[in-house]
């Protein structure tokens, strides 16, 4: 009876949850022709943070000081922000994979999807924004981070 209590309590320290863990993903950049690294210019910081816990990812930047007030000389009644937070429910994951979706409602006409899909092991991101509007295109958009 011993042993065989040994070798259960044994086996649930070993086979811890590997979905209880947070994983971060930063110094992230869009991928672009001629872009291949953080743009330390434009950003503080930009991370997404996987929380498997809380099911959410989240997403947050901040601006330089730079940067942001040039954006704002640019167009002073824009509502520009100099930190953006954003969080999305985990629709689905595996061990190579997360995937979130956000939809919002942009007019009485258009809808707008936005699909998250994070490679866990190349930490690149694959955003793609849909439209309801059959007059537009979705958009790809990759995202790498470190």
């Amino acid at each position: 009876m011993k042993k065989l209590l040994s070798i259960l309590v044994l086996s649930l320290l070993l086979s811890g949850n590997a979905s209880a863990e947070i994983i971060t993903f930063s110094k992230c950049y869009n991928v672009r022709e001629g872009e291949f690294k953080f743009r330390d210019d434009l950003y503080e910081q930009r991370s997404y943070v996987i929380d498997y816990n809380k099911g959410i990812v989240e997403y947050f930047s901040i601006l330089t000081d730079n940067y942001f007030k040039d954006l704002l000389e640019k167009n002073p009644d824009s509502g520009q922000r100099k930190y953006y937070f954003m969080e999305n429910k985990i629709d689905t994951f595996n061990d190579l994979l997360v995937k979130t979706r956000d939809t919002i409602k942009a007019n009485e006409s258009n809808i707008i999807t936005f699909e998250y899909i994070y490679d866990l092991k190349t930490k690149k991101i694959q955003k793609t924004t849909s439209y309801s509007d059959i007059n537009r295109k979705s958009e790809v958009l990759f995202i790498q981070c470190q």
